[in-house]
């Protein structure tokens, strides 16, 4: 099978080069100088292929810091947004392959995505339609009636599985937003069970840093003749539910990542690792940061632990409750 677009070797080693001048200067550029180094030479290789260049934004809602969102490509907008983490000073090597790849891997879905809209227009859709049947800006979807995809070649049977993806139905959404959607709800849910439960380990144990207004609900249920037995079938309830939210979590995780552009985005990002001589990252490996607990896999601000925050008082009430 032939690579296409970004998957083309001579592609990936194009930006692989170009980023070298960019890594010798990370740790003295700013953040907008480090977007600009790594989305920048992803938007020349996607001109000539006639994607229309993205729009590089650092995280505007202020959502995306202390998660594993790294880099998102929003169709709707046609903008690539940016976890400021992934724009951190001080980094190592294989971190920076790791972000470039990263980069790489959001510039081929817009790559996928115009292709689809090409697609689309072969098939006799007008610019309108296809803006709305994958939910792109209506000046993108304008620019691909000059350039209609080829039938019978690879780039239209890859298309065809990326069609299936981002083809809204009738309620507007496409399968992968109904499949993002269930994986979402499932890490949130994972992200309370752990929560809870990291929260009630933490007063059990004493620890000093716990929440002072928990710290007292413990005490009081600890008063009570029956409070230590209840608060151990507690924990133990939500250690419970810590372990099915995760699993459920990792199962709607590998049901994304196995999406046709999600493989796709995958393998082709890999490539700028693999050619800068390290070891490709996977799904697999995220689902491994997820069974340890190291960090968060959705665009949610960190849960903290912090005096008087909605979740402190939220959790008091649920243990108030259950006590």
């Amino acid at each position: 099978m032939v690579a296409t677009g970004l998957a083309a070797e001579k592609l990936v080693q194009d930006y692989v080069k170009a980023l070298g001048k960019a890594k010798a200067a990370w740790a003295t550029s700013s953040p907008q100088e480090r977007l600009r180094a790594l989305l920048d030479p992803a938007n020349t290789l996607l001109g000539p292929i006639g994607v229309p260049r993205v729009v590089g934004v650092i995280d505007p809602l202020g959502n995306m810091a202390g998660s594993a969102n790294h880099a998102n490509f929003g169709r709707g907008t046609w903008t690539m947004w940016f976890n400021p983490d992934i724009l951190d000073a001080n980094i190592t090597d294989p971190e920076f392959w790791r972000r470039a790849g990263i980069v790489y891997h959001e510039a081929r879905h817009a790559e996928q995505t115009y292709r689809v809209a090409r697609k689309l227009a072969r098939d006799g859709n007008p610019a309108d339609k296809i803006a709305t049947m994958i939910g792109i800006p209506a000046s993108v979807a304008s620019k691909v009636s000059g350039s209609p995809l080829a039938p019978a070649t690879q780039e239209w049977k890859e298309a065809e599985g990326w069609q299936l993806n981002m083809q809204t139905g009738d309620d507007g959404l496409s399968r992968a937003d109904l499949v993002n959607t269930q994986k979402d709800a499932a890490i949130a849910k994972y992200e309370e069970a752990r929560f809870v439960r990291r929260s009630l380990e933490s007063v059990m144990k004493g620890d000093p840093d716990a929440p002072g207004n928990l710290k007292k609900v413990y005490a009081d249920a600890m008063s009570k003749p029956d409070g230590a037995a209840r608060m151990k079938e507690l924990l133990e309830t939500w250690q419970n539910n810590h372990m099915v939210a995760r699993e459920k979590a990792k199962q709607w995780y590998l049901a994304y990542a196995k999406m046709p552009v999600e493989q796709d985005a995958w393998s082709t990002g890999g490539l700028v690792e693999a050619n800068a001589g390290f070891t490709p990252s996977t799904p697999e490996q995220e689902l491994k940061n997820l069974d340890a607990d190291e960090r968060v896999m959705i665009p949610i601000a960190v849960m903290r632990l912090l005096g008087g925050s909605q979740q402190e008082r939220d959790l008091i009430v649920a243990l108030g409750s259950a006590l």
